[in-house]
């Protein structure tokens, strides 16, 4: 048991490393060929990471049962988020990620298309198997219990996206329904698809 502690407090430390795969946006890189490859490099480690501790990513096939699942808790998500972030802008009067808000008004196109490359495809299937695949699925093995798994790796998602009180638990909140998709579905597929509408939505209203 010891050991296993261990190995999982190395593991949530897996939102650190996959922060690289923002690193071209960070750095106002218009490079899409060094994105990808800083994509695929972190995409091989946590599919390493998957198999060296037998962690399934998919149990059930994306059929049109899990699709209409994932598509009805992510509206419900989605008008929750809405909520709080209306909640945030009325007590903060502070917009939400400035950074990519940033990215997403410069003037190079190409900066643009890295940013909602990273933001809406990429960054999602590295956070879905990060936090549902691998944090998740071991916390809830080594405690014996999902809703330890759920609640530990849902308090990692809002702890890296913070952006203060209200935010932050607009993101425990997401982070949760991400988790009943993961275990309705049972395929990370369904995850990374309602994270990346949950990304999209966000995206479209800035350009509104």
């Amino acid at each position: 048991m010891p050991q296993k502690i261990i190995q999982l407090i190395l593991l949530l430390l897996l939102p650190i490393f996959i922060q690289l795969n923002a690193l071209p946006m960070v750095s106002k890189s218009g490079n899409i060929v060094f994105t990808l490859i800083m994509f695929g490099a972190i995409l091989y480690v946590l599919i390493r990471i998957t198999k060296k501790y037998d962690l399934t990513l998919i149990r059930k096939k994306f059929d049109w049962q899990a699709l209409l699942v994932t598509v009805s808790l992510t509206a419900i998500c989605e008008t929750i988020s809405l909520l709080f972030n209306y909640l945030n802008q009325l007590v903060t009067k502070v917009q939400p990620d400035p950074l990519i808000s940033t990215r997403l008004s410069d003037k190079s196109i190409w900066i643009m298309i890295v940013t909602m490359l990273t933001v809406n495809i990429t960054g999602p299937i590295l956070e879905e198997l990060a936090l549902r695949g691998i944090i998740y699925q071991y916390s809830a093995s080594i405690f014996n219990s999902r809703i330890v798994g759920a609640v530990l790796s849902s308090i990692v998602f809002s702890f890296f996206h913070e952006e203060g009180i209200i935010l932050s638990i607009n993101y425990f909140i997401t982070s949760i329904f991400l988790t009943i998709i993961f275990e309705k579905t049972k395929n990370i597929y369904s995850n990374i698809l309602s994270h990346q509408l949950l990304n999209i939505i966000s995206t479209t209203l800035f350009f509104l």
